[in-house]
């Protein structure tokens, strides 16, 4: 058994969303971290995502590069990939490219 310690994060959240975790507790018997633990994954993809294209922007200063930071500051209504492709219409994410692999007759 690995006696290495997990990379931990302490969140900071306003009062009603600890009250909202914090009833929700007394429903589901799962602390407010572990309803943060369980609805994070659901929003890994898309992180990763942005990730992926910010990382594929060229090099120096863009419309996209300068914009890109405000749809996961101001995050929602839309989700990041929405956001995403109003600033670069033409930006094509991972799953697109994989379902295109699916629907592409090999050769």
């Amino acid at each position: 058994m690995s006696t290495e310690r997990k990379p931990r994060l302490t969140l900071s959240l306003d009062e009603t969303s600890m009250e909202v975790l914090t009833r929700l507790e007394k429903f589901t018997d799962l602390s407010p971290a572990q309803t943060v633990q369980k609805l994070f994954p659901a929003h890994f993809e898309e992180l990763c995502e942005y990730l992926t294209w910010f990382e594929q922007l060229p090099p120096g200063p863009s419309w996209q590069r300068s914009m890109g930071p405000n749809l996961l500051i101001s995050y929602g209504p839309d989700d990041l990939i929405s956001g995403i492709k109003k600033l670069d219409p033409t930006y094509v994410t991972e799953r697109e490219k994989f379902a295109k692999t699916l629907t592409t007759p090999a050769n």
